[in-house]
């Protein structure tokens, strides 16, 4: 078992972008911390960190794809593909990052 145990990466993605929270993406770590504690707010908010910059390096054919198919590309084609526990609800708030950022 992983240093996370049983909290799952994908329910604290939402969380930590601040879907639901903010007009943009804006990762913050304290917004993990009422649900999670300060010890495992930091485990989740470093593992997201990671899984970001891997989205960040993953760069789409700008030439054969729109913002929102080369956004989603990133996501499904690429992350959840290395990284198959991401649900449904965290792939879409990741699609909404990566499309924010590389607009």
């Amino acid at each position: 078992m992983s240093a996370l145990g049983r909290v799952s990466l994908s329910a604290a993605i939402p969380t930590y972008l601040g879907d639901g929270h903010s007009p943009f993406p804006k990762p913050d770590a304290a917004r993990l911390v009422p649900e999670h504690g300060v010890e495992q707010a930091q485990l989740l908010s470093a593992a997201i960190e990671d899984l970001l910059s891997e989205l960040d390096a993953t760069v789409p054919n700008w030439g054969q794809h729109t913002l929102a198919s080369g956004s989603a590309w990133a996501v499904v084609a690429r992350l959840r593909e290395r990284h198959t526990a991401i649900d449904e609800r965290a792939a879409a708030v990741l699609v909404w990052a990566y499309s924010y950022w590389n607009r």
